[in-house]
């Protein structure tokens, strides 16, 4: 695949992900915006009223196959004072979220 090609598919992913959010959590369209293919730090823009609802530093990847610890490592490192969520997706499969177990066991007892 070229790699025009490639960042094209990200970017699509990205914007997916971002729509799905904004839809999910009653958000404006500039409240969270796609971040150029190739920019350092997370992937997804979030305005301060997306961060209040969506504490958290979004990396989007779309692979043919995943490493994931290598994503994840990435994520981490971008998260800066945000939980880390690495959205990942394969060809011809559904997108997985993937979060560290603090932050899940976090969410449970928020949920409670």
């Amino acid at each position: 695949m070229k790699t025009s090609s490639a960042k094209a598919k990200g970017r699509s992913f990205q914007q997916k992900i971002a729509s799905a959010l904004r839809k999910a959590f009653n958000l404006e369209p500039d409240d969270i915006h796609s971040r150029a293919m190739g920019s350092n730090g997370e992937d997804l823009m979030l305005s301060p009223v997306a961060r209040k609802a969506l504490p958290f530093s979004f990396e989007c990847k779309k692979h043919k196959t995943f490493g994931i610890y290598t994503h994840w490592a990435q994520a981490k490192a971008n998260a800066g004072k945000y939980d880390p969520v690495l959205v990942v997706e394969a060809n011809y499969k559904e997108p997985l979220v993937i979060i560290g177990l603090d932050t899940f066991i976090k969410i449970l007892k928020e949920t409670k």
